[in-house]
């Protein structure tokens, strides 16, 4: 049986940053990035690990979140 897949919380602060977080507090998230600061800088997450936005899409990929040609038109 699949283990069911904890889906992360959006914090965001009067900063205006947001932060996609599991229970445990690692950032996380497989749809997007997982901390998006208020000056428009983006960081990638999954399971508290940090990826840059092209291995992150490659990641996707390789876990089966995410189709070929999706991967193609992130990495475009």
């Amino acid at each position: 049986m699949k283990k069911a897949i904890e889906k992360p919380i959006c914090k965001t602060y009067s900063s205006g940053n947001k932060y996609w977080e599991l229970i445990d507090g690692t950032f996380h998230r497989e749809d997007d990035p997982a901390v998006i600061f208020a000056y428009g800088d983006k960081r990638w997450f999954l399971n508290g690990k940090k990826y840059s936005e092209q291995d992150y899409y490659r990641e996707l990929y390789k876990r089966g979140i995410i189709t070929r040609e999706e991967l193609f038109i992130h990495l475009l």
